[in-house]
């Protein structure tokens, strides 16, 4: 991963497999205050319509990347991203960054970051931290997405000024395939 030089800590955001099982919205309008699942968030994006990362050979994919920045971006940067051989970015590529709460769940359009419920025991393979701005920052409002231009396994993201160094960024990038055999 590069943003300018090579990104040192930049990783694909993984958590093992896991079956999720999620309320319907008539089940939570029965007892609003049950959580909506006992899963991590971070395992939501293995289930639309929250998330669409599938990690079968040759499917389309949605990647959740963390990245954390050496200096502050200044000006208009792009992110540039060498996924393995065999992987494939649309030409005009999909990132998703703000607000935030859409990276690991697409319907959370209202900005309000994932939190794990106190509730639900803790994931050992995951994290011991419950709240999204524990693990990760907000994706800041003024480092804005201009554009993604995917060619086979690399994909250049255009992002505006804004990102802060030390802080542990997320986003989600469209993949068109998948490599034909993982």
């Amino acid at each position: 991963f590069r943003v300018g030089r090579a990104m040192l800590s930049a990783r694909l955001v993984k958590p093992p497999f896991k079956e999720c099982t999620f309320l319907t919205e008539e089940m939570l309008s029965r007892d609003p205050n049950q959580p909506v699942t006992t899963c991590d968030f971070e395992r939501w994006q293995f289930f639309p319509p929250r998330g669409f990362r599938d990690d079968r050979p040759g499917r389309p994919s949605q990647l959740i990347i963390a990245m954390q920045l050496q200096t502050n971006g200044f000006g208009t940067k792009d992110i540039v991203v060498r996924a393995p051989t065999g992987y494939e970015f649309n030409a005009d590529c999909a990132v998703v960054t703000y607000p935030s709460s859409r990276i690991f769940d697409d319907t959370a359009t209202d900005g309000i970051l994932q939190k794990h419920p106190e509730s639900v025991p803790i994931d050992p393979e995951i994290s011991p931290k419950r709240r999204f701005d524990q693990r990760y920052a907000a994706w800041p409002d003024v480092a804005v997405f201009k554009r993604c231009v995917g060619r086979r396994n690399i994909a250049r993201i255009t992002i505006t000024e804004g990102l802060r160094k030390d802080n542990t960024y997320v986003f989600r990038l469209a993949v068109l395939k998948n490599p034909d055999t993982l």
